[in-house]
């Protein structure tokens, strides 16, 4: 009798373990791990003028996350927003195309069309994923040795490897600066299970103004934020009969920093952007991707008491795109 209950109480201990690591759903619990994430942004921008046809002011927007384990990047994603404002002798604006109107190269897919317009040997997102995939489990000083080869003027590092031969011809230069530039911004976070990041682009209906929003999630075991980066890149120029000028700057208003001179031209502002903007990312640390988005807003800024004093910008496009990398966010392998 004591053997049988002694078993009894053995398989009731195995099935009070195995029922503290399930989930709910019939999956067991993620565990999070220690990384470095890193996030940034790269901007080229390009006009034409009136001619034949309208003007046009276009700008490419490169963005990145890394997670690193050490000096290895265990996760890479790469995107670019790009996008264009059409316009008119007169300066009125005849058309925005975000990427095809449908968002990023990546979001487009097979509607980016390289393959049926440029002969490539598979779209832009494919080839992307193929690279994405040969960098991980590589340092970035890997990435950035690789061989390359110049195929012609408008394609001067093309992978010269292998394993890629086949799969990806577009050339890698501005991803390679991108990909370095987030490794310098990686920060060490902790109870890492997925990560996410997208982006959201904008034009005003006056002008030749357009802003990219970027925003990189990571959430925990918990199902709670970990770690975010919100940045915005605002681009604008003039186009004065049929010519255009260039705004001239390519940096977010992250990397501005203080040269975004919002406390100077705005003396109501509490901080510069870039201060209110950590902030921002520090008090969504350790909430559910329900409690941000559910977050009180009063004419489109955070109505919530522990940010009054810091936070006096508008948060609403913030929170768009923070649930957009958020509901995007895949486990780390």
């Amino acid at each position: 009798m004591k053997k049988l209950l002694a078993g009894l109480l053995v398989m009731l201990l195995v099935l009070v373990g195995c029922g503290s690591k399930d989930s709910g759903n019939g999956d067991d619990t993620a565990t999070g791990k220690t990384y470095k994430i890193g996030t940034a942004v790269l901007t080229h921008e390009s006009g034409k003028d009136v001619g034949e046809d309208d003007g046009q002011f276009k700008v490419d927007t490169y963005f990145a996350h890394v997670v690193l384990d050490g000096d290895t990047i265990v996760d890479v994603y790469i995107d670019v927003a790009q996008n264009t404002v059409k316009f008119d002798a007169t300066g009125a604006l005849t058309s925005f195309s975000a990427a095809g109107g449908k968002g990023t190269k990546k979001e487009l897919g097979d509607d980016y069309n390289m393959v049926t317009y440029a002969g490539a040997v598979q779209e832009w997102y494919k080839q992307m994923e193929s690279l994405e995939e040969w960098i991980e489990g590589k340092t970035l000083q890997e990435f950035l040795d690789m061989p390359v080869f110049q195929r012609d003027d408008a394609h001067p590092s093309v992978p010269d490897v292998e394993d890629l031969k086949s799969s990806v011809t577009i050339t890698v230069e501005n991803y390679q600066e991108v990909v370095k530039m987030a490794v310098e911004n990686a920060v060490e976070v902790k109870d890492v299970v997925s990560v996410g990041t997208k982006s959201i682009t904008s034009a005003s209906e006056e002008g030749l103004e357009m802003n990219t929003y970027i925003s990189t999630v990571a959430l925990n075991s918990e199902g709670k934020v970990a770690h975010v980066f919100i940045d915005t890149m605002q681009s604008k120029a003039e186009a004065v009969d049929g010519v255009i000028t260039l705004g001239g700057n390519t940096l977010t208003k992250k990397q501005l920093g203080a040269d975004y001179g919002m406390a100077v031209y705005n003396p109501s502002a509490v901080a510069e952007w870039d201060v209110q903007i950590g902030s921002f990312e520090e008090y969504l640390v350790g909430q559910t991707v329900a409690e941000v988005v559910a977050m009180p807003l009063a004419d489109g800024k955070a109505d919530v008491e522990d940010l009054k004093s810091s936070v006096t910008i508008t948060v609403s496009p913030y929170l768009e795109i923070f649930k957009k990398a958020a509901d995007s966010a895949e486990a780390i392998k």
